[in-house]
């Protein structure tokens, strides 16, 4: 558990400070450049209650349905990790707070900058919705090892936030709701397992 912990912090760190130094030093760009509109405290915390709602009570309705249709996959490794969390509170504690938060700031950030760069490069309005496609199914991907059903579902969730941000062009908004989704899972099944809800 320690490792796997101290794998996901390290990872988000490295990749964070390679974008911030790709960013800053190859394109000269602040961070803060990757938001495109200006938004209002309010705003961006209306945005981030309602990505919360469409992606863990609005998309279930469309993916449920569509993974019983596909292979099953091995969940193995996840229920491994949420069994040790519900069973050492200080790892839970650490993980669903600074770790899982620089995990999803790692991926939003990396898809905000795949974004910004490639509709930079190729501006008009076809391209940029190829972008937002090729973004939804390089995250999509980045979830294999959650087999068929984990791919698409990160492949729908990847869509909603690449078309936020088209439309919305705000970063905080996409780091803090996708956080907020996975812990809120989290907690839920932690929970449950150590109330005797579910047995593993």
């Amino acid at each position: 558990m320690g490792g796997f912990i101290t794998f996901l912090t390290l990872n988000g760190v490295i990749s964070l400070t390679v974008i911030y130094l790709l960013q800053r030093y190859m394109f000269g760009e602040h961070l803060r450049d990757l938001n495109l509109k200006q938004g209002k405290w309010w705003q961006d915390v209306l945005t981030i209650i309602v990505i919360v709602i469409i992606t863990l009570g609005v998309l279930p309705f469309l993916t449920d349905p569509l993974t019983i249709l596909l292979p099953p996959q091995d969940t193995s490794d996840l229920e491994n990790l949420v069994i040790g969390l519900a069973e050492n509170l200080w790892y839970a504690v650490l993980f669903i707070g600074p770790v899982l938060f620089l995990s999803v700031g790692f991926e939003e950030v990396t898809r905000v900058f795949f974004l910004n760069r490639a509709w930079k490069a190729w501006s008009s309005m076809v391209d940029q919705w190829i972008n937002v496609v090729i973004s939804a199914l390089v995250f999509a991907f980045a979830h294999w090892y959650q087999g068929p059903a984990g791919i698409l579902t990160a492949g729908i969730y990847g869509l909603v936030m690449a078309i936020y941000y088209r439309f919305f062009g705000r970063l905080f908004p996409m780091v803090v709701a996708h956080y907020l989704h996975n812990a809120i899972q989290f907690v839920f099944v932690i929970i449950m397992i150590r109330n005797g809800t579910i047995q593993y």
